[in-house]
């Protein structure tokens, strides 16, 4: 369901009423130069579809159904030049391709992904980490340039050029943002910059909170396959690797923008001293009525050392999690 080149990092669920195309929608953040999205009602209908094609034309009309179609999905058929997607859905039976046909037919099958590419020509190309949503816009890190970008108002799809603010309150790599109640937090590796929505006219919405600044962050850069930090809830954990003394760690930063440190000096030798380990995933999850955060390895195909991280208990626990 996506390009041969990326591999999924992140996925971020962003449930809000006023986003089109969808109410309820799953971000995903590849290492490549590709985002794609997956709205609760992209499976709505059927996996195929009927149409006329012209030779030459993307347009295809007498579209038996759109209900489940949405711009940037994969779709293939006779006459139908490979990888194409759909470009736009323009009415009830008529969608418009990524490129023309190369036969004339009527009533073609078509078949379609169940998943979607971000197509906007706006939309950054050196993008990392989860994407967060809040009041309405989808705020994504552009690592090549140091920035926030963002969509357009209740909008997954449309973005513009000039919207964004920069990352640059200290020299450091972007590695994602987090969202933290009604904040968004840009994690570098050296330091979190807050930023607040302060309803701007022209580019960014966002605002930076100067005061805010915490002046150490988590493992960042190109070299790092995975975002070094999740956002869960109302709960922010990132791994932190610093000259700084008193830094190096596990936090957990959950009430008054103030990070707490939940590792111990056992956890940080073996996560942090692990190069496997301490570059590997980290997600959370709740189970049985309690939030855990899990720190895995960096190979993607070995079932090896884990370790959970309870928050209710603050207790530690390691083995062997096939996440």
């Amino acid at each position: 369901t996506t390009d041969s080149s990326d591999k999924i990092i992140a996925i971020t669920e962003c449930i809000n009423t006023t986003l089109s195309p969808s109410s309820s929608v799953l971000l995903i953040q590849t290492n490549g130069s590709s985002s794609y999205y997956f709205p609760q009602d992209i499976n709505t209908g059927v996996t195929t579809f009927t149409g006329d094609t012209t030779s030459g034309s993307a347009v295809v009309i007498n579209v038996s159904s759109t209900t489940g179609l949405f711009s940037g999905q994969r779709i293939t058929g006779t006459g139908i030049p490979a990888n194409t997607r759909i470009l736009s859905v323009d009415s009830a039976t008529q969608i418009t391709m990524t490129a023309n046909a190369t036969a004339t037919n009527a009533t073609v099958t078509i078949t379609k992904e169940h998943m979607a590419k971000i197509l906007d020509a706006d939309f950054p190309s050196g993008t990392t980490g989860p994407m967060v949503e809040m009041d309405g816009y989808i705020y994504v890190a552009d690592i090549t340039n140091g920035r926030i970008y963002n969509s357009d108002l209740n909008s997954v799809t449309a973005w513009d050029a000039d919207s964004y603010i920069s990352v640059n309150a200290k020299a450091g790599l972007i590695s994602g943002l987090g969202r933290w109640k009604n904040y968004i937090l840009a994690m570098t590796n050296a330091g979190i910059e807050v930023f607040e929505n302060t309803g701007n006219y022209t580019g960014s919405p966002l605002q930076r909170i100067t005061s805010a600044f915490i002046n150490f962050g988590p493992l960042g850069g190109s070299a790092i396959s995975y975002p070094q930090f999740c956002s869960y809830r109302d709960y922010i954990f990132f791994k932190c690797v610093t000259t700084q003394s008193g830094t190096s760690g596990i936090w957990m930063m959950n009430s008054g923008l103030t990070p707490q440190k939940i590792s111990s000096p056992v956890i940080d030798r073996i996560i942090i001293g692990d190069n496997t380990i301490g570059g590997g995933v980290m997600d959370c999850f709740d189970f049985h009525g309690k939030t855990y955060l899990h720190i895995g390895s960096a190979s993607a195909t070995t079932l090896s050392t884990s370790f959970l991280y309870c928050v209710e208990s603050q207790e530690w626990t390691e083995g062997a999690f096939p996440f």
